[in-house]
């Protein structure tokens, strides 16, 4: 905190009634640092306002660890002076993950404004305080977002450790809880699909997909039943009509197809409509130029 002229000093009481904050065992990842003052907004598997957290929720952690350094002070003549925080850090194990699961966590370098929420093992969400009736994701530096892979051995499985810094500018009594559902302690994010374009855009060809293997030589999961849920668009976002048919699983072919160069790029998405199931489509889209 900021000290000024004739600061108060706060009373040291404490209720007799207080949450406390408890070990942490998922973490939701969102771009939306906007505060809301509505707490059913912080309910994530259902928010409009925070709606990458139910699909950025990590499984259970383990050994999660959350420091913050000694203070930065300046010693002169004897006398020290207070010069700044050190930001707060956060590192934690994810049990037998596939190994393609880094890729999830070291994408989130790649965006400029990121956030958490934290989900304590009693299903409470824990936020950053903006007023007292505001609320909002707990700032992270994105670029200090890092995985790594822990072999197994004799003694030990296979682990994710990954690791943040919370933003420079977070203090530990801002963080507050907004909302309790221990239901998001067994909460089952979408897997992520993705589309890769094969073959001649005259005849498009599009494999629909999960980047993880189902075993040796078996090195994706393809989605099927989509056909009818594909959709084609131009640079203008207008609809081009065709049909798409599923050659084999996950792999689908459109009818014959004459794009001009002038609805350069086009986009192949999965529509709104597609039963979720196990998948999650929101990153399902490709571009292409003829």
């Amino acid at each position: 905190m900021q000290c000024r002229c004739s600061q108060p000093l706060w009373a040291l009481g404490i209720p007799d009634c207080h949450p406390v904050l408890r070990p942490i065992r998922r973490v939701a990842f969102e771009t939306q640092l906007g505060p809301s003052s509505n707490p059913a907004e912080f309910d994530l598997v259902n928010s409009t306002v925070y709606p990458n957290a139910r699909r950025l929720m990590t499984p259970i952690l383990y050994n999660v660890e959350s420091e913050r350094p000694e203070a930065v002070f300046e010693e002169l003549s004897g006398t020290k002076f207070f010069v700044r925080h050190q930001p707060r850090t956060f590192k934690a194990l994810v049990a037998k993950p596939p190994t393609e699961w880094g890729i999830n966590i070291e994408q989130l370098r790649c965006v400029s404004r990121l956030g958490v929420f934290l989900i304590d093992d009693a299903g409470v969400v824990w936020g950053k305080r903006v007023s007292p009736f505001e609320a909002a994701p707990i700032p992270i530096e994105s670029g200090t977002v890092q995985a790594r892979l822990l072999f197994p051995s004799d003694a030990a499985i296979t682990k994710y450790e990954f690791s943040f810094d919370f933003a420079q500018s977070l203090m530990d009594f801002e963080l507050v809880p907004v909302f309790a559902a221990a239901g998001l302690l067994n909460y089952v994010p979408g897997i992520a699909a993705r589309i890769l374009i094969l073959g001649n855009p005259s005849t498009l060809q599009a494999l629909i997909y999960a980047l993880y293997s189902r075993g040796a030589g078996d090195l994706y999961i393809p989605i099927t039943g989509l056909a009818a849920y594909l959709e084609l668009r131009d640079n203008a976002n207008t609809r081009i009509t065709t049909t798409f048919t599923e050659v084999e699983p996950g792999a689908y072919g459109s009818d014959p197809l004459t794009l001009s160069p002038s609805g350069n790029p086009y986009t192949i998405r999965v529509g709104t409509g597609a039963p979720s199931g196990a998948f999650d489509y929101t990153t399902a889209v490709a571009q292409f130029s003829v």
